[in-house]
C-alpha cells in the first residue's frame, strides 16, 4: 500500500499567517508579562525561525528572563542558510553557555530553529537538559510545508539532503518537547507534532505558526509548559504529608473538584470542551489556581493514576462515593503515594497544561 503524504497547508491558511506579522515586527518593543520567577537562573537559548532573528523572539526571551531564566538569543543574525560552519558556531555557543553555567541548558527552537535544537540535542546531550520545538518540521514529509522552496533558494542543498547526517525525526537522548498547532498555515501539523515515540511530550497550542514564538498568549503558555517541566512529576513525601486536615465542610467543598478532575484519568481522550467544563466547575469552588494545582497533584493524581495503568481502565467516570473513598484513603498514606511515578510524569504535565489553559481563558 502506498503511504499517503500529508499536503502542505492551503492558501487561505498561509494567508492567515500574514495577520501575525505585526507581532513579529513589534516583538522588541513589547514588555514582558509579570510572572512569579521559577527557573532559578537556568540558562535558556532561543533559536529563531527561518528569516527571523533575535528581534523576532525578543518578547519570548524577555518573558523567559521574567520567569527567572538566564535567557539568550543565538549569535548568528538572520536565520537563513544551514551550513556546517553555522552549525558549528551554534554548537560552540551551546557549549559556552553550558560551561559558564556549569549545568545543562534549555534549548527552545522556533520553526527552522527547532531543527537546530533537535540536531544539537543529538550532538550535545551532555550540555542540554531540554529541547523544545515550536512548530518545527522534524517529522514526515520535508515538503509538506509552504517554506521548502524558499529554504532551497537560500541554501545549496535540498530539504531532503541537509548538511548533517543525523535523522531529526529520531528522538534525541535528552528530554524533548514538540509544541505544534492544528492552525499552522506554514507547516502541516503532522510534521510538527511527530509521533509519540519521536518526543517525550507533544502539546498542541491553538495559534498560527508565526504566533508560536511571538504572540503574548502563546508565549505565556510556552512559559507555563516550562514551569511544568521544571517541577517534579510526583508530589514529594513532605508535600503530601503536609496536606491540611479536612473538615466535613471542606470535604464537601472539595468533592465536586475531586470528581471532575478525576475525569483526566479516565481511559478515554477528552476534547477541548471537556477541559473548559472542568475549568468552569472547579472555578465555582472558589479556590485559587495554585490551590487547584495542589489538589490535582497531591490529592486527585495519587488516588486515580491507577486507572491509566489498567489495561481495561474505567472510561465512563466514577460515582462521587467512590471518588470520596479513593481520595481520603490516598491522603491517609502519603508515604506510599510519594513513590516516583515515571509513567504518569508526562500525563500529569500535559493534563495540567490543558486545565490551566482553560482556567486562564475563563
Amino acid at each position: 500500500m502506498t503511504e499517503t503524504k500529508p499536503p502542505r497547508p492551503g492558501f487561505f491558511s498561509l494567508a492567515s499567517e500574514l495577520l501575525a506579522l505585526p507581532k513579529v515586527f513589534v516583538a522588541p518593543l513589547r514588555s514582558a508579562d509579570p510572572v512569579e520567577p521559577f527557573a532559578n537562573g537556568k540558562t535558556a537559548l532561543v533559536i529563531p525561525g527561518m528569516l527571523s532573528n533575535n528581534a523576532a523572539t525578543a518578547l519570548l526571551i524577555a518573558n523567559l528572563r521574567q520567569a527567572g531564566f538566564d535567557a539568550h538569543g543565538w549569535e548568528n543574525g538572520l536565520n537563513t542558510k544551514v551550513t556546517p560552519a553555522r552549525i558549528t558556531a551554534v554548537e560552540d555557543h551551546v557549549e559556552r553557555l553550558s560551561d559558564q553555567a556549569a549545568q545543562k541548558i534549555v534549548l527552545i527552537g522556533w520553526s527552522l530553529g527547532g531543527l537546530y535544537a533537535r540536531l544539537l540535542a543529538h550532538r550535545l546531550p551532555h550540555h542540554i537538559d531540554l529541547a523544545m520545538t515550536l512548530g518545527s518540521p522534524f517529522s514526515g514529509d520535508s515538503r509538506a510545508n509552504n517554506a521548502w522552496r524558499l529554504y532551497e533558494a537560500m541554501n545549496d542543498h535540498s530539504v531532503d539532503n541537509p548538511p548533517f547526517e543525523e535523522d531529526l525525526s529520531d528522538k534525541p537522548p535528552v528530554r524533548t518537547l514538540a509544541i505544534w498547532s492544528s492552525r499552522d498555515g506554514v507547516i502541516h501539523p503532522e510534521c510538527t507534532a511527530g509521533t509519540p515515540e519521536q518526543s517525550d511530550l507533544r502539546i498542541e497550542l491553538p495559534y498560527k505558526h508565526l504566533e508560536l514564538a511571538t504572540s503574548r498568549r502563546a508565549i505565556r503558555e510556552v512559559v507555563g509548559i516550562l514551569r511544568e517541566e521544571m517541577r517534579d512529576g510526583a508530589p514529594s513525601a513532605l508535600a503530601l504529608a503536609q496536606l491540611p486536615v479536612l473538615t466535613d465542610e471542606e470535604i464537601a467543598r472539595r468533592l465536586p473538584v475531586w470528581s471532575v478532575l478525576s475525569d483526566t484519568f479516565l481511559d478515554t481522550e477528552l476534547d477541548e470542551h471537556h477541559y473548559f467544563r472542568i475549568a468552569e466547575m472547579i472555578t465555582e469552588a472558589g479556590y485559587t489556581k495554585e490551590e487547584l494545582e495542589t489538589i490535582y497533584r497531591c490529592e486527585v493524581e495519587p488516588a486515580f493514576s491507577f486507572n491509566l495503568l489498567n489495561p481495561a481502565g474505567e472510561w465512563a467516570g466514577w460515582p462521587e462515593e467512590f471518588v470520596l473513598e479513593r481520595v481520603l484513603a490516598s491522603r491517609k498514606t502519603p508515604e506510599t503515594q510519594a513513590r516516583p511515578r515515571v509513567i504518569m510524569h508526562d500525563h500529569i504535565k500535559s493534563e495540567w497544561v490543558k486545565i490551566s489553559r482553560a482556567l486562564d481563558a475563563l
